[in-house]
């Protein structure tokens, strides 16, 4: 049986995927839950793609958060509680 897979990320998207994991962890380091953390993210890409649907955005951004995590767990998760 297979693991969860790692959602697939291209190179072109790999600089938006680490601008939206550091936007999560600064808000989660502020103090901030994931409600508040994934709106940080969400922004981000919101200005990175302005005219994606709420649905598709959302999707993908929870794609990226849970992508950068499966990269780096120990450096996601650093100093946060």
């Amino acid at each position: 049986m297979k693991g969860i897979q790692p959602p697939h990320v291209d190179d072109s998207d790999k600089p938006l995927r680490r601008e939206m994991a550091m936007a999560y962890r600064r808000a989660r380091e502020a103090g901030e839950g994931d409600l508040m953390a994934r709106e940080a993210a969400m922004a981000v890409y919101r200005r990175a793609r302005p005219g994606e649907p709420q649905l598709a955005a959302s999707e993908w951004v929870a794609e990226m958060i849970a992508s950068a995590v499966l990269v780096d767990p120990a450096w996601f998760w650093k100093n946060l509680k």
